[in-house]
This record gives structure tokens, sequence and C-alpha cells, in this order.
């Protein structure tokens, strides 16, 4: 019984705050950095373990785009975690000079600060994502590349704030003299990162669909984030697989939502014709050889490894607004196109 309190005493001897101002300064300090170490390896295992999934999952050209945008977003976020980190310092004084009320003045203080901080720098992100893509030449003259750095981006700054205030709260753990607790944070989260990344690239393959969410935003001059229904459709050919099309439309223009799964099946124009208000009257197109992604290779039954003709669709209305945009890939051993050109 002894040896069971005793355990139990020095378990919670170990997550209690340490005073810093007591005792021995090199064993203090020592005992107070050490989980800190042990943190900035486990993030390093964090960024290792992302960096591993995506490169096994994703095609080369959305692994350069994600890796592509690593110094655009360590300007936003190294700067938020230095100004949660700065902030604490206040929190530390005060800790340290024993006063209760400017520890709560200085806490409310930093919740108010870390509030507009994160509107600021997430709007300034945003606004500006795409300079910046265009200051380190990703550009749309790369579309796989360009499509995969900016859905990355988008997501990391439209989470800035949830980063933010996890740092800020682990930041003022460690100024009330706790760095054992902010270990325990990262060591769930990066256990959670490990198995969200697994779910969503590997059992959801959103990493293709994530993608295609910033190209959908981009043709139909919607913002990221924008409700849009998504529709893809395997079409054949004398019985063989012949046509893999994703069709993507604003939730916006659909008038009558009372639609049923089967009301998806037929082209997309006669759900438009029904359902919306809006009418595809002009079709931009843009005609390139693709990889495939692992949705089209499982959708044709052909290997990641074949290179397919891509024909994306804007769909204007009388207005010439986009109200539609399209992706089809043709098999071609089933499908021939030829093109007729004539000098006027």
């Amino acid at each position: 019984m002894n040896e069971k309190r005793t355990s139990q005493f020095a378990l919670r001897n170990f997550f209690r705050p340490r005073d810093l101002t007591e005792g021995a300064p090199w064993k203090t300090i020592l005992a107070f950095a050490f989980p800190i170490i042990i943190s900035y390896l486990l993030q390093q295992v964090y960024t290792i373990s992302d960096a591993a999934i995506v490169g096994q999952t994703l095609t080369a050209g959305e692994v350069a785009g994600v890796n592509d945008t690593t110094s655009i977003i360590f300007i936003f976020l190294q700067f938020a975690f230095g100004v949660s980190a700065g902030f604490c310092v206040v929190t530390a004084a005060e800790v340290g000079a024993r006063d209760d009320a400017g520890v709560r003045r200085s806490l409310a203080t930093q919740i108010v600060l870390s509030a507009v901080l994160t509107a600021v720098l997430t709007g300034l992100a945003l606004l500006l994502l795409r300079p910046m893509l265009a200051w380190i030449n990703v550009t749309p003259d790369s579309p796989e590349v360009y499509r995969a750095a900016n859905t990355y981006c988008a997501i990391i700054f439209a989470g800035i704030g949830a980063q933010l205030f996890y740092n800020f709260i682990c930041s003022f753990l460690r100024s009330m003299g706790d760095s054992v607790t902010p270990l325990l944070f990262l060591l769930f989260s990066t256990v959670l990162n490990i198995g969200l990344d697994l779910m969503f690239i590997v059992t959801f393959r959103w990493g293709v669909a994530g993608a295609a969410i910033a190209t959908v935003a981009a043709q139909l001059n919607i913002p990221v984030g924008e409700q849009v229904l998504r529709v893809a459709r395997m079409i054949s050919a004398d019985g063989r697989p012949a046509i893999f099309c994703v069709d993507y439309l604003p939730m916006q223009l659909i008038e009558n939502n009372s639609y049923q799964f089967e009301d998806l099946r037929p082209p997309i124009f006669e759900f438009m014709k029904k359902f919306c208000s809006v009418s595809v009257e002009t079709n931009l197109s843009e005609l390139r050889a693709l990889p495939v992604t692992q949705e089209v290779a499982d959708a044709l039954n052909i290997p990641l490894s074949c290179a397919l003709l891509f024909i994306g669709e804007v769909g204007y209305d009388l207005r010439s607004q986009p109200v539609l945009y399209s992706e089809e890939y043709f098999l071609d051993r089933v499908i021939k196109h030829m093109i007729v050109r004539k000098k006027i």
C-alpha cells in the first residue's frame, strides 16, 4: 500500500508545475528543459511522418506542390508561434513575482491579442496566397503542382487560429513551470496526426479531392471553402469503361434541394435544367495529357502509370459567368479523337 501511495505521489509531482526560482539552477533548468527537448524531437517525427505518408500516396506533382510552400507557411506560422511564446514571457515574470492578479491579467490580455492576431493573420494569408505562390514561381502553368500548393496553403492558413491557440496554451503552461503537459499534448497530436493522415489520404483518398477543391474554386470564381456539389461518374462504351467524368456545381446555384441520388445519374445538364436557375450556353475547353490519379485508375481499371487525354471544361451561362466545371478523362483505346483544322 505504501509503495502504491509513493508511486502516485511521485506521478503527481511529475505533472506539478515546477518552481524555477528554487533549487540548484542547473538541476531546475535541466528538469524543466528536458521535456521541451523531447517535444522538439517529436515535432520532427510529426513532420517526417507527414512527408513519408504524402510521398508514398500522392503523385509527384502534388508532393512538389506541398513541399514548395514550406517557406510561405513558415513565415506566417513561425510569426504566430513566436508571438504566442513572447506573450508568455510577461506571464512567466508575473509567476516568478508571485503576482496572481498579474497572471490573470496577462492571461486575459493574451487571449484577446491571440484572437485579434488570428483574424489578421488568417485574412492576410488567404488574401496574399496567390501572389505569394507567384513569387515562388508556383503558377497555373503547372496545374497539378499549383492545385496542390494552393489547397495545402489554404487549409493551413484557415487553421492558423487552432495552431496559434494550441501553441498559446502550451506556452502558458510552460510559463507556469509545467513543461510536461505540453509534451503529452504533442505526443497525442503526433499520434492523431499520423492516424488522420492515413485515414484521410489512404482510406478516404482526400489528397486528390483536396487538390480538386482548389481547382474548382479557381475555375468557378468562388472562394475556397464554398460548398460545391461534386458528381463523379464512369461512362461505358460497349460494356467497357471509357470516360471518367467529374462535374463541379456551386451549391448556391441549386434552387430546388429536393433532388435524390437518382437525379444525379443523367448528364449534369439535365440536372441543372431541373434543379438550377442557370444553364450552360458556352464551354471553354482545355485539352492535355495527364497522369491518372488513384480515383481515375480505380474507376477505369487501369494502372497508375497510364497517361490519359484530359479535357477540362468551364461552362458559362448567358451572362458569361462560370457556372460549371468538368474534368473528363478518356481512354484512347476505346474513344478516338480527331481534330479538323481549316484555314480561313
